[in-house]
């Protein structure tokens, strides 16, 4: 019933909790791949993203925006990142955030005033061209290290946050370029992402050994078991079937005993 582990993306083996788009009737909420060429593509809030590596020993997979791995040493992040509540993905404690400040105009002599704690993006890239030759400038920096007080953020346009990893945006080397092409390469490493063992109707299924199957609204449907079978809970309670032989065994030999004198001896192995 379910796929068997598929080589997606040249690198990335595909198979439960996650399921291919158009095979979507085995695995978890939210968790559909689409391969395309030597990608990995999973879909969050309307926007690809690229699977980099999926553990499914740690239950965790790690993805990059795609609009970052094809924007160049400096891209331009658009959009936030968020997590349909109805998925079973959540984020991990390995990531970290940096905010984005971008188009920001700074009036001399009036409020806010620049900061002076952080510098502007310095980067080669073609949307920041354009800003150096106006009075436009953009900011990126460690989530932690904009106070939520300071009032320099509203001369900006547009406010995003991502996710990265912590590894990476702490990392020495990556933190004192981040403002040029540093954080290009953070952002390229990916953010991580984490499935929990499943809970209710679909636990129950796989504790008997199922897999289970939800409709597009994210509902338990049904458990896809070992022998082919579709059942509506589960699969059937393993040993079940053992304790009833072993009775029925006992009462037989029970039975025969009573109206046999020679002793009888049943070994199971």
């Amino acid at each position: 019933m379910c796929q068997k582990p598929l080589p997606c993306g040249g690198h990335v083996d595909v198979h439960y909790p996650f399921f291919l788009v158009y095979r979507p009737y085995c695995g978890y909420p939210g968790m559909a791949v689409v391969c395309d060429g030597a990608c990995a593509i999973m879909k969050l809030s309307g926007h690809n993203y690229t699977i980099l590596d999926i553990s499914y020993d740690d239950h965790t997979v790690t993805l990059a925006d795609r609009e970052v791995l094809n924007g160049g040493e400096c891209p331009r992040v658009t959009h936030n990142v968020t997590v349909s509540p109805s998925s079973s993905l959540s984020f991990t404690a390995n990531n970290d955030n940096i905010s984005f400040f971008f188009d920001c105009v700074f009036t001399a002599g009036t409020t806010p005033a620049r900061p002076t704690s952080i510098s502007p993006i310095n980067c080669s890239s073609s949307f920041l061209q354009a800003e150096r030759d106006s009075s436009r400038v953009s900011y990126v920096a460690a989530q932690a290290d904009v106070a939520s007080q300071e009032e320099w953020p509203r001369a900006c346009r547009t406010a995003v946050v991502v996710p990265v990893l912590k590894d990476w945006v702490q990392n020495p080397e990556y933190q004192q370029n981040l403002n040029s092409d540093g954080y290009g390469e953070v952002l390229k490493r990916g953010f991580e992402l984490s499935w929990e063992t499943s809970e209710g109707p679909c636990n129950v299924c796989e504790q008997t050994k199922g897999k289970c199957s939800h409709n597009h609204s994210g509902e338990f449907v049904g458990c896809l078991c070992p022998d082919g079978r579709v059942r509506t809970a589960d699969c059937g309670k393993p040993g079940l079937w053992y304790t009833h032989l072993f009775f029925l065994i006992y009462f037989l030999m029970i039975s025969f005993e009573s109206s046999t004198p020679s002793p009888v001896f049943i070994v199971f192995s």
